[in-house]
Formats: structure tokens, sequence, C-alpha cells
């Protein structure tokens, strides 16, 4: 199936990230064109002229055929202009409070320029303040992401009949983009409208669904493509800690360089592009590390595989680095009071796979202990580095843990 094309049409906000480009292109494999309107700088906004922004359509559209929209409520009500340019017939508009009239004339004027396909998400306060009932917009789809104080609640709205709500525990970060996401796939076609079908028209999702046991209810998929936005966002913070310490954590990378990995919650781990990890490894450059490219799901193959090995036995250790081996870190972990697991490499030699003779190590060694370990450890074999693995909830779990290790170890 061809990748769709987006067009955003949005403003640029320097406290925001990641970008809803990372949820449509890095989840959905969307093809997106942003076209930045304004600046938000708090409440105040300071847009474009007419004339540039015109221009910058005017170009992607030369080049490329688009299937929706996805912009903001203040972009309609200022470019309304640019829509009429714009030759496909979906848009989603974003909301920042539920004002059913102003949508309700938004989407008549979209719909006479022949926008027939439009999707709506807001953004209410509480869920208990909106009536249900009043919400009967010729739209396809109609969102709505109610913050609570301890959790978030999603309810989607389809062709004015179906309604489906997601509850999610705490502050879930980026939920209004994997919304505006679910709301854009459903609006070109790409999740059926029925919430009580499985997906029939895109083979690819409808088999991650199947992976994660999800086709009984489509939209249920949002659990886990919050979990992926999760796991993305906690492996950048983490890796923001390693480059502010880049010199301690730069003297104990190994020759293999080090890897750095976080899954996604154990009941979602089925294969390695289940783990995030960093492209191209985190490297010592000079004394220092240096991520070599960005934070990708699949990118990592030994660490990834070694992960899901522990993952499987201790489904709460979720991330893992490695660093180089020596005694003196050993023995500082346990003074420490850390929980320190040697697993002896025992199917080593000159024809064996490096990887196999690892992970099959690995697995009969914690499968034998009682203990969840916080560091495991081998001292290699025949082509094999020894290598030291601090394990944790989190990949910034896993750096505060090691950093605290490592200035034991540097104070003596």
């Amino acid at each position: 199936m061809k990748p769709k094309t987006i067009l955003l049409l949005t403003l640029h906000d320097p406290l925001y990230t990641p970008p809803l480009e990372t949820v449509m292109s890095g989840i959905f494999n969307v093809k997106c064109h942003s076209i930045i309107v304004g600046l938000k700088l708090g409440n105040n906004t300071l847009t474009l002229q007419y004339a540039d922004i015109e221009r910058q359509v005017s170009e992607v559209v030369g080049k490329h055929n688009i299937d929706a929209i996805i912009t903001l409520d203040t972009i309609v009500d200022e470019y309304i202009d640019i829509f009429k340019k714009l030759c496909c017939r979906t848009t989603v508009i974003e909301y920042s409070s539920l004002d059913l009239d102003r949508i309700a004339r938004h989407v008549k004027v979209l719909r006479s320029l022949g926008y027939d396909s439009i999707a709506v998400t807001v953004l209410a306060q509480q869920e208990k303040t909106i009536d249900y009932s009043k919400i009967r917009l010729p739209v396809k789809v109609f969102a709505l992401i109610s913050l609570e104080k301890e959790y978030i609640t999603v309810s989607i709205i389809l062709n004015k009949q179906s309604t489906m709500k997601l509850k999610f525990e705490g502050k879930v970060k980026n939920i209004d983009d994997v919304v505006k996401a679910i709301a854009t796939l459903i609006a070109i076609g790409l999740l059926n409208d029925s919430l009580e079908e499985t997906l029939s028209k895109d083979v690819e999702v409808l088999a991650d669904m199947a992976k994660y046991n999800l086709t009984t209810s489509p939209l249920l998929y949002l659990n886990v493509l919050v979990e992926r936005l999760n796991v993305l966002d906690n492996m950048y913070k983490a890796l923001e800690l390693i480059e502010k310490n880049s010199s301690t954590i730069g003297r104990y990378i190994p020759e293999v360089q080090t890897n750095i990995v976080m899954s996604l919650p154990a009941q979602y781990v089925k294969e390695l592009n289940d783990i995030a990890g960093v492209k191209g490894r985190i490297i010592r450059y000079g004394s220092e590390a240096r991520p070599v490219g960005p934070v990708l799901f699949g990118a990592s193959k030994h660490m990834a595989s070694l992960l899901k090995i522990i993952t499987n036995i201790y489904p709460d250790i979720r991330s893992a680095i490695n660093i180089k081996f020596s005694p003196k870190i050993i023995n500082k972990a346990q003074e420490l009071g850390y929980v320190v697991v040697e697993c002896e490499i025992k199917h080593c030699s000159k024809e064996s796979s490096q990887l196999e003779s690892i992970n099959q190590s690995f697995n009969e060694c914690l499968q034998s202990i009682n203990v969840k370990p916080d560091i495991v450890f081998h001292k290699g074999c025949w082509g094999i580095e020894p290598l030291i693995i601090v394990l944790g909830k989190s990949a910034l779990d896993v750096v505060k843990k090691t950093l605290k290790l490592l200035r034991v170890v540097e104070e003596g």
C-alpha cells in the first residue's frame, strides 16, 4: 500500500517535543510535510504573512499529492483561503476547548470547500462537563481528550454514533498527538469506521495489531502507541543525561561500544522491533560518550536480544546499558547494595555465534536464580569481550544507576 502523505499546518512551540511528525512518520509510516505558520510563545502567537504561507503551500502541493491536512483551530480562522488551494478532501482540526458553535461553523465552511472527511480533536479539561448527546456534527471522527487529576480519558465518536472510551492512569505525554494520528488514520481510510471490526484496509497495521492481540478492538492499539511514545521520550531523556555526563560515561565504554535499550511493557514485547535502542550505538569519541544516531525501535540487535530474555523473566526490567568490565566496578556495586549476578558464557567456541552464546548462557543463568538482579556481568570467552550490564525499569533509571555507580568507583 502506498504511504499516505499528510500536510501539517502548525505553530512552532519551542517547548514542545517530540513533534507530531515523529508520531505520524515514526509510528504510522506516513509521509509528513510540515509548514510552520507561526510561533507559539506562552499564550501568545506570532503568525507569518499570508503570502509566505501561500507560497510554501503551493510548493508542497506542486510536488506531492496531499491526502490530508492536520491543523489547528486558530489556523482555520485566520487562513481559510489556504484550504481552497489544497486538492484533498480530508482535514483534521485540533481544538483547545469544547466550543461546539465554533466547531460547527468551521465544519460548515470546510464542507462547502469540498472537505467531506473531517476529523475533530478536542483537549477538554474535565470529562464530566461534556454532554455527548449535544455532539451532532457532520464529521467522521470526533475525539475528546479529558484531563482529570489522576487519569486521562479519550472518547472517540465515529460518524455521530459509536463511542469508545479509553482510560489512562497518570499523565500520558503526547496523548493529543497520538489521538490526532488515530483520527487522521480513520479519516483517510486506513482504519475502518467501526470499532467492532478488525482492520481490513491496511494489512501491515493489522498484522502489527494481531501481534499484540488487539484486533478485536482496533483502537485499543492506542495503548501500544502511547507506550511507544513513552519509551522514545524516556530514551531521549536518558541520552540527554548521558551527554551531560559524557566524560564520566566515556571512560567506561567498552571496545564493542555502548548501547542503551528500552522495551515496551513486557506484554507487548514479541520481537526486537518492540525494543528501542540508539542506531549506531554510543561511541567513545576521544574521552567522551557520543550517541551516533537517533533512537529507533529495532535499532539494536545484541543488547535488545539480551534485554528481551531478561524482560521475559523479570517483566519490570525494561532497560539495560552495557559498560566495560572491571572488578572494581563489581565490588563497588556490591558495596552500594546492588544485586550483582555473574553469568558465565558456557557455549563458546570459534564456530559458535557470539550472540547465541551470550543469550543462551544468560537465559540459563537467570532462569536458575531466585533473585532479581540490578547488574549482570560476564568475563567473556573466545572472541567475546567481558561486559557489565546495568538493568532497570527505564532508560533514565538505568543511566542514573550507572552514573551513581561510576561516581563511587572514581571516588575510590
